[in-house]
């Protein structure tokens, strides 16, 4: 690289005569070639380097400069002033004399101003010095790009080393042939760039062989790694498969079975479970359809009776909602049906939602958009308009027509009534209005709810009356209309009341005379309307007694004790075998207590010996009131053996025993009632007997004094809903009872016709129990006393009663029953359990007209 002094005196030269660009004039954004920074410690290349720097200062002030006055220069073209554009112009092309769009706006301003373009040498002489320093500069750029290219290559970016090479060798093609050093720097340009070709294609071949070598290894890599997720998959598939089996879910394990059968048809696993699965599929099928004929059948006869019952529902509706309601058919407290429909309709159309953007917008134009938008009438009261109130700057998205109006009235500090089919927008004193008297009629609300509370069921004592059946009403202090007065002057616009025009709510048979304006209307039939709902409020109450038992007995033994009637032939049929002094098979003494027949027998006709025995294995009473009754003599399997012989002389016989019973049942009694929230009231299923309970001396003779014993079940229940109408607190006193047995006390009936419930004797010396009998009833009672919260439409066990029972009985010959299988020819065993349960569940349901309304 060399630097001419020619040239660098020429470029200051230029620079010298350069005029000043002007101040306004932009900066502009050439893009120019970046000068490379220079190796340390060589002058000369920091020397060009600054140089270069320099040069491209120049350069850019004098593309700025002949920007700037070609711009000037084409407004005042247009303007008309044709001797300063042509000026300005000159200046442009004189700043850059190559650019051709430059040359072509003055030779057009020149021939409009009708004059011809310069042609002399200065132009010429500038040309040849840009061409100079052009050549120069490609000079630096060529030796930039081979340093550039040789920190590629050395840091091993083979391709960025070949552009830069390539580039470096196109600009050294550019210069002049005529250039000492062309054609020795552009063959160590193409060099370097062969060189960095070649080492690329080595780099490129030895990352080629690492892929392939790489490629190889993930292939077999994937390839294991496939086998093992195959295999888990038909493993995962054959467990969903197993489990959708035990659920029987057979058609979903079926097609997991041929999904693994479809990718490998060697899977012996899912060719087995497939015909399991087919196989217990079947089985299933045609057991749920034997099932579902049950439950068709079970499904007729519920219907069948629920069309024999008038009403199964708690509570139900006519077809027609407004056929429910009074007179007026909306509800409301006056105006009748037609002000109803419109209101009505007015609300609907408050529910609208309504989209819109407003800022600083005033309140007849706000009005104006909502009404052609929404198509709801609403009117302006003229004192808002004259009044000028603050305009409107309001932005929501799908927002209810009711809130857009509340929030639209707090920014303009006004307020709108439903009035006349319309509504109406004003202020406060207009939302008055005139006076309006209504009549409100409240004897539904004067009306009290008595208490019912419930009987008590105890045994009476001898003489007293039994528990009525229908208790005496506790009856509430019903409030008045002054009542109504009080609370609606108190709470309803106090200060209303005092208004010119304004008389306070008087009483006319059974309603309320109310005259004030609309709003406080509108306040006294909102306060109506929620005492109402609070004194509507209803609760369903269900209070199921359950009784669950699970009993189970099992007897099995083998009594020896069957051996009767004539003696058997003695050895070798020579005859009977002689019994002494008796004709008949021996018999035990009765002296013994024990049966008369034997279970074995020995008799010697020689020896005059006689021997009988008996086995009888009766096991103690295991039983009880509760289980299952002992076995009687008939019942289970019982087999009696023929006499044989065991041996000369020797004779047997036996009785086998085995019984088991089984006992399984619910019982359930289910009392139910409706009250009004907080009322106390009652249901009762009771049953009343007669007896004789006690006597009474009359004149010598016994004067029976009868007694009458009331039982069977009562629902004393007082509950309250929540305010939110999700929960009910109830205070329960249910009671169940039931006559277990009657006891006589006295002598029997007669000897074959024992009392049912026993016998009691009569103390010595006095004759009631013989003459005059009494009669002592035995009750079970079951009963609760307690307070809960459970939620609505639940259930709760609010008491319950577990009795378990288990016993076992054993009778044997000592030693011998204690034999490993042989003792149960020498034994009687015996064993029963008994589970009995008594529950007391209640469910309870609040019941709202509204809701029930709304879902007809």
């Amino acid at each position: 690289m060399f630097l001419s002094a020619s040239l660098l005196g020429l470029a200051l030269h230029a620079a010298d005569e350069t005029p000043p660009a002007p101040a306004p004039a932009p900066a502009p954004s050439p893009a120019a070639t970046p000068t490379p920074a220079a190796p340390a410690g060589n002058p000369a290349e920091a020397a060009l380097q600054d140089y270069l720097k320099q040069e491209q200062t120049l350069r850019d002030q004098r593309l700025a400069a002949a920007s700037f006055h070609h711009d000037q220069g084409i407004r005042l073209r247009d303007a008309g002033r044709l001797g300063e554009a042509i000026d300005h112009l000159q200046r442009a092309v004189d700043w850059r004399p190559d650019h051709q769009p430059y040359r072509q706006d003055l030779d057009k301003a020149r021939a409009m101003a009708g004059v011809a373009p310069d042609t002399g040498g200065l132009a010429g002489e500038r040309a040849a010095d840009e061409l100079a320093v052009k050549q120069q500069l490609l000079m630096g750029e060529a030796q930039a790009k081979v340093e550039q290219g040789q920190r590629h290559l050395d840091a091993g970016d083979f391709d960025a080393a070949e552009r830069s090479f390539e580039q470096a060798a196109i600009r050294l093609e550019s210069l002049p042939f005529a250039e000492p050093s062309r054609e020795t720097r552009l063959r160590e340009a193409q060099a370097l760039a062969e060189e960095a070709r070649q080492r690329r294609r080595k780099a490129e071949l030895a990352e080629q062989a690492e892929r392939n070598r790489s490629a190889a290894e993930r292939s077999q890599q994937l390839r294991a790694a496939s086998l093992q997720r195959e295999r888990e998959q038909i493993d995962a598939q054959l467990s969903r498969a197993e489990r959708a089996r035990q659920r029987r879910d057979y058609d979903r394990a079926i097609l997991l079975c041929e999904q693994i059968l479809k990718s490998n048809r060697a899977e012996v696993r899912a060719s087995d479970l497939l015909a399991r699965c087919r196989r217990e599929r079947h089985d299933y099928l045609r057991q749920i359809t034997a099932d579902r004929w049950d439950e068709e059948h079970q499904q007729l006869s519920e219907s069948i009776r629920k069309a024999m019952l008038p009403q199964t529902e708690i509570i139900r509706f006519t077809l027609d909602p407004a056929s429910t309601l009074p007179s007026g058919g909306s509800g409301r407290e006056s105006g009748g049906a037609q002000e109803a429909a419109w209101v009505k309709s007015i609300n609907n159309q408050l529910e609208q939602e309504v989209t819109l953007d407003f800022q600083e917008q005033q309140i007849d134009e706000v009005i104006k958009f909502l009404q052609k938008v929404t198509g709801v009438n609403i009117i302006t009261d003229p004192r808002v308009l004259a009044a000028s109130p603050p305009p409107v700057t309001l932005k929501v998205e799908r927002m209810k027509l009711r809130f857009v109006l509340d929030y639209i009235m707090k920014l303009t500090q006004l307020t709108y009534v439903l009035r006349d089919e319309a509504i109406y927008i004003t202020n406060a004193e207009g939302a008055r209005g005139a006076l309006v008297t209504e009549l409100y009629d409240i004897r539904d609300l004067m009306h009290s709810v008595p208490n019912f509370p419930g009987p008590d069921l105890e045994v009476p004592q001898p003489g007293t009356a039994a528990a009525k059946i229908l208790p005496p009403i506790e009856n509430a202090t019903p409030p008045t209309s002054q009542d109504f007065i009080d609370i609606i002057q108190r709470v309803v616009s106090p200060n209303s009341w005092t208004a010119p025009g304004v008389s306070p709510p008087s009483e006319y048979n059974g309603s309320l005379v109310v005259t004030n304006v609309s709003g406080v209307h509108k306040q006294v039939k909102e306060l109506l309307r929620a005492l109402r709902a609070q004194r509507g409020k209803q609760i369903h109450i269900k209070c199921k007694f359950l009784t669950v038992e699970n009993s189970a007995l099992e007897q099995i033994g083998v009594n020896w004790q069957n051996f009767s009637g004539n003696p058997r032939s003695g050895p070798g049929g020579a005859g009977s075998v002689p019994l002494p002094g008796q004709g008949v098979t021996p018999a035990l003494p009765p002296a013994t207590g024990q049966a008369t027949d034997l279970g074995f027998y020995f008799g010697d006709a020689g020896t005059q010996i006689l021997t009988g025995g008996v086995v009888n294995n009766q096991v103690p009473s295991y039983t009880t009131g509760n289980s299952l009754p002992n076995p009687g003599a008939n019942d289970g399997l019982q087999f009696q053996t023929q006499t044989w012989q065991i041996t000369t002389n020797l004779y047997a016989s036996a009785v086998i025993k085995a019984v088991e019973y089984e006992r399984r049942g619910n019982i359930i009694f289910e009392p139910s009632t409706t009250i009004y929230n907080g009322q106390q009231a009652h249901i009762v299923h009771m049953n009343q007997q007669a007896y004789v309970a006690d006597y009474d001396i009359v004149q010598g003779q016994f004067d029976p004094v009868v007694s009458v014993l009331s039982y069977g079940t009562v629902l004393d229940v007082q509950g309250i809903a929540s305010a939110d109408n999700k929960y009910i607190t109830m205070t329960l006193k249910p009671t169940h009872t039931r006559v277990g047995g009657w006891r006589r006390f006295g002598a029997p009936l007669s000897p074959n016709n024992p009392f049912p419930g026993g016998n009691v004797g009569a103390p010595a010396g006095q004759a009631i129990g013989n003459t005059a009998p009494l009669l002592i009833p035995q009750m079970i009672y079951q009963a609760a006393r307690t307070s809960v919260t459970i939620p609505d439409g639940g259930s709760m066990v609010v008491a319950g009663l577990t009795n378990g029972e288990s016993a076992r009985s054993h009778a044997g010959v000592p030693f011998l029953s204690h034999l490993p299988f042989l003792g149960r020819l020498f034994s009687t065993n015996g064993r029963q359990e008994t589970e009995l349960k008594v529950l007391v569940v209640v469910q309870a349901d609040i019941i709202l007209f509204d809701e029930i309304e709304s879902n007809l």
